[in-house]
């Protein structure tokens, strides 16, 4: 038989919980609203940047406004919405006498621009890739041979492209050209942004990335 042990009169200590003052719990709850704040102006800002830099690529550009349909180069292409494309009337000016389509950046420039592009149709017999790398070396101030010159080769909806570009040695510029290579044509697509700011090289660069055969 087991004897039970005497009971000494003792009880076990309490657990004492401590509790958060009402300050310290209002300041957690300050601090997480903080970062929710936070993360949501975040997100906003990454939206809008999205939104403003290209107004949609892939299959969304296809049903947005901001794209346009050049026909005679057989591509289509979205702009940024801050852009705005040249009129038909422009268009048959002398200054794109040679272009099939382009779009401006509005500018303070003595242009009135700050970046434009600029499409146009060679025929396939023409040397459209020394064409263009003189082109941007030559408005650039740049040797044909010169390193600053970057070269890209890539795919534009299953046609061979490569680009062209640089900046100007004195900064007042940055300049791109792609040549677009189809069996009857090549299709060459020209940009400039005035004063080499970094957002409109994206957004010009995005312009190129949207291009899809129409």
């Amino acid at each position: 038989m087991i004897e039970a042990q005497p009971f000494n009169g003792q009880h076990p200590a309490p657990v004492t919980r401590r509790r958060l003052s009402t300050k310290a719990t209002l300041s957690w709850f300050t601090a997480a609203a903080l970062v929710v704040v936070s993360v949501t102006a975040v997100l906003i800002w990454w939206q809008a940047r999205d939104s403003d830099s290209l107004a949609a690529t892939g299959t969304d550009c296809v049903e947005d406004p901001n794209r346009i349909v050049d026909d005679e180069a057989g591509l289509g292409y979205c702009i940024p919405r801050d852009w705005v494309q040249v009129s038909e009337e422009d268009m048959a000016g002398e200054i794109y006498a040679i272009n099939s389509s382009a779009a401006e950046a509005p500018g303070t420039s003595e242009w009135g621009v700050s970046g434009w592009v600029r499409f146009s149709v060679v025929g396939a017999n023409v040397d459209a890739l020394s064409n263009a790398e003189m082109m941007v070396a030559a408005f650039t101030g740049a040797d044909l041979d010169s390193p600053s010159i970057v070269v890209e080769d890539g795919v534009i909806d299953g046609h061979a492209a490569t680009t062209f570009s640089n900046s100007h040695a004195d900064g007042s510029s940055w300049m791109m050209m792609t040549v677009i290579e189809f069996d009857d044509r090549w299709v060459e697509v020209w940009g400039e942004v005035v004063g080499d700011d970094p957002h409109l090289i994206e957004q010009l660069e995005s312009i190129r990335e949207s291009i899809t055969v129409a």
